[in-house]
């Protein structure tokens, strides 16, 4: 699948449209048939080296999605195959953003 990533901070020139692997699901993850994925100005910060975080590199673009579960790892107990999922917590922190077409997310259990 294709994504666009960066592997270095800078402007729009630093994005590279690239292919890149399905994620391969470990312990506490789904993974998400994306539906919809949002670039928004805190990419644009993120990229830039604006807004200083971990990134792994290639890093792919996008922080924010709609999907659908379409795989459930051992351990996932509030997530099922099918379950409708939005979010806007990944592209920083480490963390990679979304391809167009999947999305692997660690979940973590809800507080009673």
């Amino acid at each position: 699948m294709q994504a666009v990533t960066f592997e270095q901070l800078g402007g729009p020139g630093a994005l590279r449209l690239r292919e890149i692997d399905e994620p391969q699901l470990r312990a506490n993850q789904v993974l998400v048939r994306v539906q919809a994925v949002a670039v928004d100005h805190v990419d644009t910060f993120v990229r830039s080296g604006a807004f200083q975080t971990a990134l792994a590199t290639p890093h792919v673009v996008g922080r924010d999605l709609v999907g659908t579960v379409l795989r459930v790892a051992a351990g996932v107990t509030n997530f099922a195959v099918g379950d409708l999922v939005w979010t806007n917590s990944a592209g920083y922190d480490g963390r990679m953003g979304r391809p167009p077409k999947w999305w692997r997310r660690s979940i973590r259990p809800r507080r009673p």
